[in-house]
């Protein structure tokens, strides 16, 4: 009756630290599949800019970026006046983003007609729809050159 017994305990350890291993490759495929959702919000924004496809670019923001900015052309016209660099650029480079809850940093640093190097960081939210969309961007320019 004594061998039974660390038996059932290794079981229950071996179990237990299977379903441990499991749960974790879980989560990093879910972490995983979420963050290429992320890059690719972004990736098909910044296409549909390259294009000049303003509606797929305005589907691609959240309501309350449509809501804000109101039309299609509108933030086509934004992005081309201020943001040139997301509007017009000759390499993207993305980043693994950063993924909170529904919310998500998308790092990308761009290369400009001219060659310098811009990083943009984009926010991006889940809707309630679970689709995910960006929320807005902030640019930055640096002091370096791509070659």
């Amino acid at each position: 009756m004594m061998q039974r017994y660390p038996l059932t305990l290794r079981n229950f350890l071996l179990s237990f630290i299977l379903g441990l291993a499991v749960g974790h490759a879980a989560a990093q495929e879910a972490h995983g599949s979420v963050a290429q959702a992320v890059t690719q919000v972004v990736r098909s924004q910044l296409n549909a800019f390259a294009e000049d496809d303003a509606e797929t670019a305005f589907k691609l923001s959240t309501a309350s970026t449509r809501q804000l900015i109101g039309t299609p052309d509108g933030l086509l016209s934004v992005i081309k006046h201020k943001f040139t660099p997301i509007y017009r650029h000759r390499k993207a480079m993305f980043s693994e983003p950063e993924i909170i809850n529904r919310s998500a940093l998308q790092i990308v640093h761009l290369t400009d007609a001219d060659n310098l190097v811009w990083i943009a960081i984009y926010q991006v939210e889940q809707e309630a729809d679970g689709i995910w969309r960006v929320d807005g961007c902030q640019l930055f320019e640096t002091r370096s050159m791509s070659i």
